[in-house]
């Protein structure tokens, strides 16, 4: 894992893995179609650096949109997501509700590629919780 960022800035977005099996992102402003294939490099080489599943944490409170490019490529990555859950925060509702059309077309167009619970929730505090007892029943 030696050459994999555990920290990267892609336009005004940050994306941040904490060990052993988390990635968050902030997303600020618009994700573009030239921000998906760094997004995906970070995901997915995480993904295979760890070995397994990622618990991953959206940040959505300065987000403003998703141009047409970037929501089609990231609905249908071409290979399997790296995540054992997806949690969002922040998220206005006009935000929310946005979000929630992209993540259902992706089951839509790739539900393999979307097999993952996703839930909207108040704080990290909350995602953290989340997570915890999802891992519980894992284990």
């Amino acid at each position: 894992m030696n050459d994999v960022k555990t920290e990267l800035f892609v336009g005004t977005h940050e994306f941040r893995f904490v060990p052993p099996d988390q990635i968050h992102f902030v997303m600020r402003g618009e994700f573009k179609g030239a921000h998906v294939d760094p997004y995906f490099d970070f995901v997915f080489s995480h993904g295979e650096s760890t070995g397994g599943l990622l618990y991953s944490v959206y940040d959505l409170s300065e987000f403003t949109r998703a141009t047409e490019s970037g929501r089609k490529r990231v609905i249908n990555p071409g290979r399997l997501y790296p995540y054992a859950a997806l949690a969002v925060i922040g998220a206005s509702f006009s935000t929310r509700t946005v979000a929630k059309m992209i993540l259902r077309a992706g089951k839509l167009v790739a539900p393999k590629h979307f097999n993952f619970p996703i839930k909207f929730v108040s704080t990290m505090d909350d995602a953290q919780a989340w997570f915890d007892e999802l891992r519980r029943k894992r284990a």
